[in-house]
């Protein structure tokens, strides 16, 4: 798979850079997230939360949390209670399993975990191709219906502002408690190549998966 111009990891090490944030965690499971590495080379005490994670599961980096279970609920909740539920990290980047469960858990887990002024970056919000949009598993290239989950979450939230980065599979953006400028809230679609662009093909208006294929069809 050729490597987008601007990753996951670019895109959230960029946005620490920009408003000097601190605390980050990453949420993923062994099928997703791969990029931690390159998080810890800028950030070393980041943290990681892995689900669904059996034991002998060992890819290298560290496990801040893991569990075997099949959703980040637990784990979240436990991560808050021991903070006397108090929002703990500056950043949060949700790279899930891609069931609409597990995207929606992980989402709420995320943003609850997530400080006033801090940010969510969630990945393969913006899929190319709805072939790739199964909402059950399949081996190779899935990006299930995650991105269906991402719509869901910040439409219900009317006052968050967030965007699309058009790249990775795209990359959604959700400030907590942050305004964007005016222009900025515009646009909620940016292309990796120029973060301000309006007109861009794809966006996150896709209010359902079969409105997706329907939009999709000529592309696939």
């Amino acid at each position: 798979m050729r490597r987008p111009p601007l990753g996951k990891m670019d895109i959230v090490k960029l946005l620490r850079r920009k408003y000097t944030l601190g605390e980050v965690l990453e949420i993923s499971t062994p099928t997703t997230g791969w990029a931690f590495s390159e998080l810890k080379d800028e950030v070393p005490d980041a943290q990681r939360l892995v689900y669904n994670c059996p034991d002998g599961v060992d890819d290298g980096q560290t496990y801040t949390y893991r569990t075997e279970a099949t959703t980040s609920g637990e784990l979240t909740n436990a991560i808050l209670a021991a903070n006397r539920g108090a929002p703990c990290y500056d950043t949060v980047f949700v790279d899930p399993f891609h069931t609409y469960a597990c995207s929606a858990t992980d989402l709420s887990g995320a943003f609850a975990l997530l400080r006033s002024g801090g940010i969510m970056v969630v990945h393969d919000c913006n899929p190319e191709c709805a072939s790739l949009t199964s909402p059950e598993f399949v081996p190779g290239d899935w990006l299930g219906v995650t991105y269906m989950a991402f719509i869901d979450f910040v439409l219900r939230r009317r006052a968050t502002d967030f965007y699309t980065v058009d790249t990775d599979y795209g990359c959604g953006v959700v400030y907590k408690d942050r305004r964007l400028p005016a222009a900025a809230r515009r646009y909620r679609t940016l292309r990796a190549t120029g973060w301000a662009l309006p007109g861009t093909r794809r966006d996150t208006t896709m209010r359902s998966a079969s409105n997706f294929s329907r939009r999709t069809a000529a592309t696939c």
